[in-house]
């Protein structure tokens, strides 16, 4: 496959206005003095096209949008030049708030569930999934079901791409992991505790991580890899296991941090880089996202600084 005659194609089923707010003494009851604030489109697949799009590798988003928020969310990627395709729905898009106390560096998430679709709202996305995989090499199924929409929608979008010859990195969380684990994507990034729910065992050591990466393989998973917040990730592709540890920093915020990883772990396939190559990219470009404000802003200008400080250990 000539991946460089191709694109990136993201879904994100259930996408926000990603609504930042930053202040000091930030305390639940009282008045708080916001000093900065940022508002942008979000969810996992926007993040992951927009990291993409900073690296020169040209991705689209598709996925449901719905009322004035909506629209807004449309205008936001118009204006940061990142290409979509949505279905549209006769409901209102989320709005997701994060509240960052620069004082105490603590993270509040308000996170809201979403509109509901139907099962028309889900054919019409099948439909337009199905000719979006046109000249797509990749495509990543990222972030939250829609509600309202069956829990096995990963499973479908999974083995539609497959028979396209598409590869497919699943990035989801509770049930919609489970399904689309049963169509065995090309890899998988799920954090500690979204693994620790798909294998129903409990991973409070390495060793029980690095049996968690082979036990995604045998289910015949080709890429595995479990991020583990500033402890770094594992990973495992058939071969050798690697766990590969970022540099400590100051987070700014750390939302997007493993859309940026699965974007700079592409990035790293785009450029024919080893296995363990990539996952030290994906690592340094994860770490970079948790210095911007907003998710997915990893631009390459700090990267090398950063890549310089990450350590590979094969396990």
């Amino acid at each position: 496959m000539n991946v460089r005659k191709k694109y990136v194609l993201t879904v994100t089923l259930n996408p926000a206005m990603d609504k930042i707010w930053k202040g000091r003494y930030v305390s639940a009851g009282k008045n708080s003095i916001c000093e900065k604030k940022m508002l942008s489109a979000g969810g996992k697949g926007i993040n992951v096209t927009r990291a993409l799009n900073h690296f020169g590798l040209k991705s689209i988003t598709t996925g449901f949008i719905g009322g004035p928020a909506g629209k807004h969310l449309c205008q936001c990627l118009q204006k940061e030049g990142i290409g979509f395709d949505f279905v549209l729905l006769n409901a209102e898009t989320r709005t997701n708030t994060t509240i960052i106390d620069v004082r105490t560096n603590q993270i509040t998430r308000l996170v809201e569930e979403g509109p509901r679709g139907k099962s028309r709202d889900f054919q019409n996305l099948k439909s337009k999934y199905f000719s979006l995989l046109r000249k797509r090499w990749c495509v990543v199924l990222a972030g939250r079901n829609l509600p309202g929409i069956k829990e096995n929608v990963y499973f479908d979008l999974i083995d539609m791409a497959k028979r396209k010859n598409v590869l497919t990195i699943l990035d989801a969380s509770g049930k919609s992991l489970s399904f689309g684990l049963k169509a065995k994507p090309f890899m998988i990034k799920p954090n500690l505790e979204e693994a620790q729910y798909a294998i129903d065992r409990k991973l409070d050591s390495l060793l029980k991580v690095k049996k968690a990466v082979h036990f995604f393989f045998a289910m015949g998973i080709k890429i595995s890899i479990i991020s583990m917040g500033a402890r770094g990730a594992v990973g495992f592709d058939g071969h050798n296991v690697y766990w590969v540890k970022p540099p400590k920093i100051k987070v700014v915020n750390p939302v997007g941090c493993g859309d940026a990883f699965i974007a700079g772990f592409l990035w790293g396939i785009y450029q024919k880089q080893t296995f363990s190559e990539s996952m030290q990219f994906a690592v340094a470009t994860g770490t970079m996202n948790a210095l911007s404000l907003q998710p997915g802003d990893v631009r390459q200008r700090n990267l090398k600084r950063i890549l310089r400080r990450v350590k590979v250990q094969a396990l």
